[in-house]
């Protein structure tokens, strides 16, 4: 079965037709909620509150960079500093 707009309805020419912009969607990076990205002053967050829950992760170290070893290094004699 087929459904057909009614006369009134239908425009006179194909370019009348009216398309709608696809709307792309990100994942926010803290709470992975699906959000607009047109727009969006906090990509890759959704809002202000996971940005600022991010940046709190940082700053607490929370999250971290991996690294391999123990963290304390000897200087050796032939090091040299940057001044």
């Amino acid at each position: 079965m087929h459904y057909r707009l009614p006369d009134s309805e239908m425009p006179e020419s194909p370019n009348e037709i009216k398309k709608t912009p696809a709307v792309h969607l990100l994942k926010c990076s803290y709470c992975t909620t699906e959000y607009s990205a047109e727009g969006s002053a906090f990509r890759p967050f959704c809002c202000e509150r996971c940005q600022q829950l991010d940046l709190r992760n940082w700053l607490t170290e929370s999250y971290g960079l991996p690294f391999e070893g123990d963290g304390a290094r000897e200087l050796e004699p032939d090091d040299e500093w940057d001044d």
